[in-house]
């Protein structure tokens, strides 16, 4: 959960950046997110772009519509 907290926080981010905030245990936290569809892994160089997928906005869903489209404002379109 703190590696997802992370990746939402700092989105977007890339791969090499969360395993620099939160160690190499992060691979494996991140194997286990898009595993379960929280996030995707795209191809940015050397290194992945994480992404947060739509069930990761259903989930945790913010508490109101104003909270969302706030955050969504932030989020670079695809």
């Amino acid at each position: 959960m703190e590696t997802l907290a992370v990746i939402a926080w700092k989105y977007p981010i890339v791969q090499s950046d969360v395993i620099k905030l939160r160690g190499t245990g992060a691979y494996e936290h991140m194997k286990l997110l898009e595993e379960q569809g929280f996030v995707l892994k795209e191809k940015s160089g050397r290194t992945f772009k994480i992404r947060l997928t739509q069930k990761f906005f259903e989930y945790f869903d913010l508490p109101s519509e104003e909270a969302k489209q706030a955050f969504l404002n932030k989020v670079p379109p695809d």
